[in-house]
């Protein structure tokens, strides 16, 4: 190299003592420890799966109009801070998250949609436009398997009907292991973080308490201005153009819970911790009157197994 050159042609009288390779590995190593200590403490490093240290946003795929899906949003990648330290004990305090780009649906899963795919409707409020829901966690991975061999796709989920080990929940009838393959082309539901992001509005968000405003009214059918609920869109969209994610109904997340807040979720795609008993719902619905209930923020969870007539997905 030009520097071995260098050193070379230096008087040899003057020339320093040549420092043994071990003695310049043993300061690289520390150099490399050093680096990962201080990606740690600054909350960037991969703790809980997802994209592998050294992501960039440049990295993302080159998303083009075309390849939108008409009912689908590309939410940009981006990073955030989750949570606000306002909500209950089942927040705690906020963590920052870096985000890769991701595509979630423009409104809820509706009842058309279910029909066409898995056949029967089980919904209580029947409106083919109306969001699904008396849906359980099981049965949205499932109606995501379907639709996505119906179109072509490989699918992102395969059902084992063996015990998971993961699921902690004895009232849990099937505690079925659901594998998850995260490159795949396939449906899938939105992870905790990837929800939160996206109804916050990703990069063009202006920081709303709802989903698009900080005016429930405008934008969410909650339990004060509806008693059921409401065909999608019905209200204004959030900043990215994504429709209900405030009210209507519940929806249901990738992601186990847990109480003790976000501190699993920094890092690079976080995908919430690895065991749990119940699963993440987020977005509140029309048989919450209380407005916190329909918060960006307000996170909610149940048993895997349990549908209701408040809950559906995107």
């Amino acid at each position: 190299s030009s520097a071995g050159n260098l050193a070379t042609s230096a008087p040899t009288a003057q020339s320093p003592k040549k420092r043994g390779p071990w003695l310049w590995l043993a300061i690289a190593m520390l150099a490399v420890l050093l680096g990962l200590a201080l990606l740690e403490v600054f909350g960037v490093t991969n703790f809980v799966g997802g994209k592998e240290d050294g992501w960039d946003l440049a990295e993302d795929p080159d998303w083009s109009d075309a390849a939108i899906p008409e009912d689908m949003i590309l939410v940009k990648g981006g990073s955030f801070q989750i949570g606000t330290g306002q909500d209950d004990t089942t927040s705690n305090l906020p963590a920052k998250v870096k985000i890769s780009s991701f595509l979630i649906g423009k409104h809820e899963v509706t009842q058309r949609e279910w029909v066409a795919v898995m056949g029967g409707n089980p919904s209580y409020f029947v409106g083919l436009d109306k969001p699904v829901e008396m849906v359980s966690w099981y049965d949205a991975v499932e109606y995501c398997i379907l639709r996505s061999e119906q179109e072509g796709l490989t699918p992102c989920y395969r059902i084992s009907t063996t015990l998971d080990p993961d699921n902690l929940n004895s009232e849990d009838p099937y505690c079925w292991k659901v594998y998850v393959d995260w490159d795949a082309s396939g449906y899938r539901l939105p992870t905790e973080t990837e929800w939160e992001f996206a109804a916050r509005g990703g990069n063009l968000s202006r920081d709303y308490l709802y989903s698009g405003s900080d005016l429930l009214d405008d934008v969410g059918w909650y339990g004060v201005n509806s008693s059921k609920t409401r065909s999608v869109g019905g209200k204004s969209g959030n900043e990215l153009g994504i429709y209900d994610m405030t009210g209507n109904v519940w929806e249901w997340c990738w992601d186990w819970h847990q109480r003790n807040g976000y501190s699993y979720l920094k890092g690079f795609d976080p995908r919430g911790p690895g065991r749990g008993s119940q699963r993440v719902m987020r977005g509140g619905s029309t048989i919450n009157e209380d407005p916190s209930y329909c918060t960006v923020f307000k996170r909610n969870a149940t048993s895997p197994h349990a549908s209701y007539k408040y809950l559906g997905f995107r």
